[in-house]
């Protein structure tokens, strides 16, 4: 059974297709930034108008570093460590599977048997 579409619905649905692709890649290119410029860049200045602004006469010292110290590392976004990291166009020894030969593989051999 052949599924033979006019030209015009290809075109049609393929540019509506090609136009929600487009508007999801844009709203992940968005969503990258946010996350990954927008909040660290934010909460850093918070971070320094936070030092600047605190009157210290009136704050314990110690506990006001331990709590910027704290905000800070939670506003670093983690390095990547790229020589752990697996290469996805590397074709792995443990994922090349060896084929059963013809005598080992039962199902081969029942398919090289003709039909009577």
């Amino acid at each position: 059974m052949k599924l033979k579409l006019p030209i015009t619905y290809i075109v049609r649905y393929g540019y509506a297709f090609i136009v929600t692709l487009m508007c999801l890649i844009f709203a992940a290119i968005l969503w990258f930034i946010y996350g990954n410029v927008y909040v660290p860049l934010t909460q850093a200045t918070f971070l320094a108008e936070l030092q600047a602004r605190v009157a210290l006469i009136s704050v314990n010292k110690k506990d006001l570093k331990d709590v910027l110290d704290a905000m800070s590392i939670n506003a670093k976004p983690t390095a990547i460590d790229w020589s752990s990291a697996r290469n996805p166009f590397i074709i792995e020894p443990a994922v090349l599977s060896p084929v059963a030969t013809d005598s080992q593989n039962p199902a081969v051999n029942a398919a090289k048997q003709p039909t009577q």
